[in-house]
């Protein structure tokens, strides 16, 4: 874990990673409502827009966001800045951008694919899980998948979702 890293944060955290040639830095992410402090203002996706202005210059490297984000483009409405769009527009002047939606060709709200069951009900799904890539890692993309709920459902909302570079 990096020294930067800052417990306000402490469900997005901050790895570098290196192996031989390649280097970079990982956030894993994991946005979710404060259970100690109902009335907090930063929930979700807002988290993640603090934390991408504290982490600023590490996303100047090479960096990947990965994780559940429990945020899409559909709940804008809810938030009157620090929404899901707001985030994806700051990471891409950073030019770091969701790998899914650069991949599959699509725009944030429009996936073709859920990563999340509601209680697992296969009728509340959405894409709220994201693994955005800084662009000298998309360039290295070979495959995208999101794993199919079926046995998932049975253990968990989520499903897994692939990135898979040619490195």
């Amino acid at each position: 874990m990096l020294k930067e890293f800052n417990k306000e944060f402490r469900y997005i955290l901050p790895f570098s990673v290196k192996k031989n040639e390649i280097s970079f830095i990982i956030f894993a992410i994991w946005t979710k409502d404060s259970k100690e402090n109902k009335n907090h203002k930063t929930k979700y996706i807002e988290q993640i827009w603090l934390a991408i202005e504290y982490y600023a210059n590490l996303l100047n490297k090479t960096v990947v966001l990965i994780g559940d984000f429990n945020s899409n483009k559909i709940w804008d409405y809810k938030h009157k800045s620090r929404s899901h769009t707001d985030v994806v527009n700051r990471l891409a002047e950073k030019v770091i951008y969701s790998a899914y939606h650069q991949y599959f060709n699509c725009g944030h709200g429009e996936e073709q694919h859920s990563t999340f069951f509601r209680y697992g009900d296969f009728q509340k799904r959405y894409h709220i899980d994201y693994g955005f890539v800084s662009g000298d890692i998309y360039k290295k993309l070979k495959n995208i998948k999101i794993d199919e709920a079926g046995e998932w459902i049975k253990y968990v909302d989520h499903v897994p979702l692939n990135v898979e570079f040619d490195i």
